[in-house]
């Protein structure tokens, strides 16, 4: 499917490595680990770090063998894998990018991946919309913390018609379940004009700081739209008015939390800071607050020339 294989086919070998020493090769899939069967990587990495190894393999005939052998110290496994399957969302976001790419682009960039593994080992961001109740409670079993959370609204009405899953009004229920097992989490909300904004972005905030310090961050981005739209539901862009509000907003809360917490916890993106333009950005209150937001002075030195040099390409066109 779209170029991915089941877990831990083996794709190269280092002729260093273990996986050489223990006759391992290429298109061979590790099916168990000591009795464990591995399912992604954490299963792999929980397992292949024992002393004594005893690895069920399958090969490319079907045919099955077990294999045994010991680590040795600075000797690595020495075997990448073929990308594995992730775990599919099941939301149809108003805003979902994947639906947003022109034709002909790369298979790779259609697939919808909503998978807690790849949150707690890469730092994608996940919606916990499809979890199941074992999945869920291994989480909090093997405490795989942090997660990435994208949440958009604490209103459950709201997240539904941003999401389009009954699932989705959960996330309330889900954080409070997490938290209450020491899971952190950081979380984002992709804001809509006119949907998850204004008092909905007011609430979201508020709700999530008060699970600090389970709830890390939150991220504040502005919804992002492409002209490959067809069949999907009308949104607008942010405006300068519209980055001018969540940027204020997100300033508040943020000496807020810094006054209660000592961390300010909410954060602007960039793109929020860039959409005032820079001259409302001067008279914007507490701009500082976006993410990574440099100095004023460097702000305008990094954006200026490259707005010159549009400007002046507009003309020659």
């Amino acid at each position: 499917m779209i170029g991915l294989s089941d877990p831990f086919t083996i794709a190269t070998i280092d002729p260093a490595g273990l996986a050489a020493r223990l006759g391992l090769t290429p298109g061979e899939r590790i099916l168990e680990i000591n009795g464990v069967v591995l399912h992604d990587e954490i299963d792999f990495g929980s397992q292949i770090s024992e002393e004594e190894l005893t690895l069920l393999v399958r090969a490319k005939d079907g045919a099955e063998r077990t294999v045994r052998g010991l680590r040795e110290y600075g000797v690595p496994f020495g075997a990448e894998f073929e990308a594995r399957q992730p775990k599919r969302c099941h939301n149809n976001c108003v805003f979902c990018f994947v639906y947003q790419h022109p034709k002909g682009v790369r298979r790779e960039l259609l697939i919808k991946d909503d998978d807690y593994v790849f949150s707690f080992v890469h730092g994608n961001f996940i919606t916990l919309t499809n979890l199941g109740d074992a999945e869920f409670q291994r989480i909090i079993d093997e405490r795989l913390s942090p997660l990435y959370v994208s949440v958009h609204a604490t209103d459950p009405d709201v997240r539904v018609r941003l999401m389009k899953n009954p699932k989705s009004g959960r996330i309330m229920e889900q954080i409070d379940k997490l938290t209450a097992a020491g899971i952190e989490m950081h979380t984002q909300l992709v804001i809509c004009p006119g949907i998850n904004d204004g008092a909905i972005l007011q609430k979201s905030i508020e709700e999530l700081g008060e699970r600090h310090p389970a709830v890390k961050t939150i991220a504040v981005v502005p919804v992002g739209l492409t002209k490959h739209r067809e069949r999907l539901p009308q949104l607008r862009t942010f405006t300068a008015d519209d980055a001018r509000l969540a940027l204020e907003e997100t300033a508040r809360q943020a000496t807020a939390f810094k006054k209660r917490f000592g961390t300010r916890i909410v954060f602007a993106a960039d793109e929020i800071s860039k959409a005032c333009c820079m001259d409302r950005l001067e008279a914007t209150p507490r701009y500082r607050h976006a993410i990574n937001c440099p100095s004023r002075n460097r702000l305008r030195d990094t954006l200026h020339p490259t707005e010159a040099k549009f400007a002046q390409t507009k003309k020659i066109a």
